[in-house]
């Protein structure tokens, strides 16, 4: 599967011939395709089946929306930006290599893409969200700019406020009310537009900080692999390479002492219970939200909650068990 995705991605390349002077030239076409290549096979040996599976998805379509029309006609600024578009590309194949190799704060980073905490899905997770309220210039001042979901999980994550391992939890919402009696240097009261955009400041901090709620089914996976290691699986291994011509340019031949791709972790052995409790920290940040309809009001519950109440039941358990 990894090998028609590659294929299908530079097939646009392949039909035409380049020439020395031509963007992209046959070298660039090598080096995209072996670094394309190399991620999806370390996205493949990744520790959490979830990232195994969203991981190269998410690679595969940063590459097509990278990629060259037929007509190359974005081959200009495609030119300029090739150098960070490696650099970020080695970046990632570095992460994606220490992760794999049992460190920490790699496998937690990986964790908390997959899982909705930051980046790409996240967003994807808060468009929905955004959907059930009316765009903010039509929107009266005096009224609530957020949807009662979105306020009801920012009033719970300040209540319960969950582990600020991906991103901090908001401490007041004092800013969506504006302050309709505040006046300017010369003593004059501010204009609508001005505190509109006062508070579209203090909506766009406060959603920053909006911890998504994660699908049902993976918010169980979650909870069932960080409550018991026996339901964490076994790590994939490396499978063997294929021999045969490998390409051997200058962006994979470099060492560290060139800024290579080498690593500078010590390796690790990735065990269930360091696994369980990347997986614990990750799913303390996720809440799962169900609408009451006898209150009519959103019920939020935090992993946090689910962990806290998991250890004093245990304690409790193993305290009456010494009494006896």
């Amino acid at each position: 599967m990894q090998c028609s995705c590659v294929r299908r991605l530079a097939r646009h390349t392949s039909n035409t011939p380049n020439t020395a002077d031509q963007f992209p030239s046959r070298n660039h076409n090598t080096i995209v395709r072996s670094l394309l290549r190399a991620l999806l096979r370390e996205a493949s040996y990744l520790p959490d089946r979830n990232a195994r599976s969203w991981i190269p998805q998410h690679i595969t379509r940063r590459f097509k929306d990278n990629s060259l029309d037929k007509d190359a006609r974005h081959a200009p600024l495609l030119e300029s930006r090739w150098e960070a578009q490696l650099t970020q590309c080695r970046k990632t194949l570095l992460q994606l290599r220490t992760a794999n190799i049992g460190d920490k704060n790699a496998i937690e980073r990986v964790l908390h893409h997959t899982y909705a905490r930051t980046g790409r899905r996240r967003r994807d997770l808060m468009a929905p969200l955004m959907k059930t309220q009316l765009p903010f210039s039509q929107t009266p001042l005096d009224e609530p700019t957020l949807s009662p979901l979105v306020l009801a999980l920012l009033q719970s994550q300040m209540k319960h406020h969950p582990p600020e391992a991906a991103r901090k939890n908001p401490k007041t919402m004092s800013g969506l009310k504006p302050d309709t009696g505040a006046k300017t240097i010369w003593m004059k009261p501010k204009r609508e537009k001005a505190l509109r955009k006062q508070v579209g400041v203090s909506r766009g901090a406060l959603l920053d900080m909006l911890q998504v709620p994660l699908p049902d089914s993976e918010f169980a996976f979650l909870r069932q692999v960080s409550m018991d290691r026996t339901q964490v699986e076994a790590v994939p291994r490396p499978r063997a390479r294929i021999s045969g011509e490998y390409v051997a340019d200058e962006f994979f031949l470099r060492r560290d002492s060139e800024g290579g791709l080498e690593t500078k972790f010590r390796a690790r052995h990735i065990s269930r219970r360091f696994m369980q409790r990347r997986y614990a920290l990750a799913f303390s940040q996720c809440p799962s939200v169900e609408y009451d309809k006898e209150r009519e009001a959103w019920n939020v519950t935090w992993g946090s909650q689910i962990l806290r109440e998991a250890a004093v039941r245990r304690s409790t358990s193993a305290g009456m068990e010494s009494l006896d």
